[in-house]
């Protein structure tokens, strides 16, 4: 029973601390409307897109598929703690100037998409699903924020190896003393 205890307890630290970061996000001037409908403040997020959006845009997300975009509750899932941390380094601007960069304002009238399930979903499936807008000459931010994980993971990694070598363990030392105070226990 206390493992179950000790499980519920963590649950919600992770659900606090979750908050807490999620809250940071929605502050920003950047996320304070979905990404997709402009309209909305965001209580959804597709954790792999990163995006924030709003309750109507994550329906469509859902439909697109979990392949393509994986949607979580801002307020009642739990996210994974990569997901949590990717999106400390992303937010809709920045998303939307990857996923956007070739929309033309003109072509899109978001008060009339808003309004019109069918209309959010066409340009939900083109944005994401079609990658119709998209800057060909850059990655996925999500996707460049992994990779920069990755090599400053790597990056970590090799200075930890290289300080490994400054200061090896002194095996040598090491059996001589054991040897001498095993001698000494044992009255020579």
């Amino acid at each position: 029973m206390s493992f179950l205890k000790n499980v519920n307890v963590q649950e919600n630290n992770d659900m606090k601390r979750q908050k807490q970061i999620i809250n940071k996000l929605l502050k920003k001037l950047e996320n304070k409307f979905c990404a997709d409908c402009k309209n909305a403040p965001p209580t959804w997020a597709s954790i792999n897109l990163g995006v924030l959006i709003c309750i109507n845009c994550s329906g469509c997300h859902r439909e697109l598929g979990a392949h393509i975009s994986k949607i979580k509750s801002i307020n009642l899932d739990v996210w994974p703690l990569d997901a949590l941390e990717n999106f400390k380094q992303i937010n809709n601007k920045i998303a939307n100037d990857y996923w956007e960069y070739n929309l033309n304002l003109k072509e899109i009238n978001f008060d009339k998409i808003k309004k019109n399930r069918d209309e959010i979903m066409k340009f939900i499936r083109n944005k994401y699903e079609y990658k119709k807008w998209i800057n060909i000459n850059e990655i996925d931010p999500m996707q460049k924020i992994k990779q920069n994980n990755i090599n400053n993971n790597i990056n970590i990694n090799n200075n930890l190896n290289n300080n490994n070598e400054k200061y090896q363990f002194n095996w040598n030392y090491f059996n001589k003393n054991i040897n001498n105070n095993t001698n000494i226990n044992n009255g020579k």
